[in-house]
C-alpha cells in the first residue's frame, strides 16, 4: 500500500511532482524532487503495477551510449488515481506523522485561518470533482476523504476538521454524526438529493446543505460561510436553473446510444476503462473508442468532465443509471473491501 510503505513520504513527493508535470522523464522527476533514480523507477513500477493503463511511455532519441531515456505520460485514469493517492498521503502529513519530507509541502503545518475539510461520499467521481474545486483555494485544505460512514466517522475523530461535507447514505446515523461533529467542533454540510432531505438536515442540526448540481462558486461560498458558524443552503433559484439546464441533458441523452449511456453510468460510479471492458465483455481499446465518441457528442475533454456533466444534468444521469439496473455488477476495485 502506498500510505503504509516505509517510504510513503517519498511517494508523496513523487505523486505531487508527477501531477504537476503530467509528462515527465526520470531526470525531470529527480530534478524536481531530489529522489534517487532507483526510487523513481520503483515509483513508476508501483504505478504501472496498480494499472498498466495509468502511464504511457515512449523512448526519446539519445546521442549517447546505453539505453535511451523514456518520457512518461499520465493518462486520464492515471491522473485520477494519483489525485486519490495525493489526498491519502496528504492526510498523513496533515497529522504531522513524519517530518522528514515536510519541505516538499508548501505548508508543512496547517496555518491558522485555514479551513480544514473532510469530504465523505460514496460517489468517488463526485469527491474528485469537489476536491479539485476546493484544492485551488488558498484558505481551504482537504485533509481526508471517505467513501463510507465508518471511514467518515474515523476521519471526523482523527482530523478535527473545520467542516465536513457528507453524502446522504449516512442519514440513518445522522444524530450520531451531529453529536460527534459537535464534540470536535466540526461544522456539517450535507449533500441532499431532494428538498425533503434538505429540510430534514436543517432540522437535525446541519449548518449547510448543497445538491450535487451545486456550482463551483456556491460550493466555495457554502464552505466558507458554514466555517464561520453561519447557515448556508443552496438556493431554490439555482435549483430552478439546474432544472432548466436539464433541457441540455435531455438533448445529450437523445444523442447517445444505450451502450454509451451504460459506459457513462459506470464512469460516474468510479470504474476504470479496464473494469468497464470486463463488465461489458470487450477490450479497453473499444471502451476508449466509445469514450472519444461520447466526448465529441457532449463537448467534454476527459472522464472527470464527463462524470461531472452527467451528475449536473439529472435527466442524463437517470437515463445512464437506468442502463445498469438488473443483474448486479461487480463494484469498482476502489470500493471493494
Amino acid at each position: 500500500m502506498w500510505t503504509t510503505h516505509p517510504n510513503y513520504g517519498q511517494n508523496y513527493r513523487l505523486v505531487r511532482a508527477a501531477l504537476r508535470l503530467r509528462t515527465f522523464t526520470v531526470a525531470e522527476l529527480q530534478s524536481l524532487t531530489g529522489a534517487f533514480e532507483n526510487t523513481i523507477y520503483a515509483f513508476i513500477h508501483k504505478l504501472t503495477r496498480d494499472d498498466p493503463g495509468f502511464l504511457e511511455a515512449k523512448e526519446l532519441t539519445s546521442e549517447g551510449r546505453g539505453r535511451p531515456p523514456k518520457q512518461y505520460f499520465l493518462t486520464e485514469a492515471g491522473v485520477d488515481h494519483l489525485i486519490r493517492l495525493d489526498f491519502e498521503l496528504a492526510a498523513r502529513f496533515g497529522e504531522g506523522e513524519t517530518s522528514a519530507f515536510a519541505p516538499i509541502r508548501e505548508e508543512p503545518t496547517i496555518r491558522s485561518g485555514i479551513i480544514k475539510v473532510i469530504l465523505a461520499d460514496k460517489m468517488g467521481i463526485f469527491r474528485t470533482g469537489v476536491a479539485k474545486v476546493l484544492g485551488v483555494e488558498d484558505d481551504l485544505r482537504m485533509v481526508a476523504q471517505a467513501e463510507n460512514a465508518e471511514k467518515m466517522m474515523t476521519a471526523l475523530a482523527k482530523f478535527h476538521a473545520t467542516v465536513m461535507i457528507f453524502g446522504a447514505d449516512v442519514y440513518p446515523r445522522l444524530p450520531a454524526v451531529v453529536e460527534t461533529a459537535r464534540k470536535y467542533q466540526t461544522k456539517l454540510i450535507a449533500i441532499a438529493e431532494t428538498e425533503q432531505e434538505s429540510h430534514y438536515c436543517l432540522t437535525s442540526g446541519i449548518q449547510g446543505v448543497i445538491y450535487r448540481n451545486v456550482s463551483e462558486e456556491s460550493l466555495i461560498k457554502c464552505v466558507r460561510t458554514v466555517a464561520k458558524g453561519e447557515t448556508w443552503v443552496q438556493g431554490s433559484q439555482e435549483n430552478k436553473e439546474a432544472a432548466e439546464n436539464d433541457l441540455v441533458g435531455m438533448r445529450v441523452r437523445d444523442r447517445l446510444t444505450a451502450k454509451e449511456l451504460k459506459i457513462i453510468a459506470l464512469i460516474v460510479q468510479g470504474y476504470t476503462n479496464k473494469e468497464i471492458a470486463t463488465q461489458l465483455g470487450t477490450t479497453q481499446q473499444v471502451i476508449k473508442n466509445y469514450l472519444r465518441n461520447v466526448y465529441d457528442k457532449i463537448g467534454v475533454s476527459d472522464r472527470l468532465e464527463l462524470a461531472l456533466f452527467t451528475i449536473h444534468h439529472r435527466i442524463l444521469n437517470e437515463a445512464a443509471a437506468a442502463t445498469t439496473q438488473g443483474p448486479a455488477v461487480q463494484p469498482p476495485a476502489s470500493v471493494m473491501p
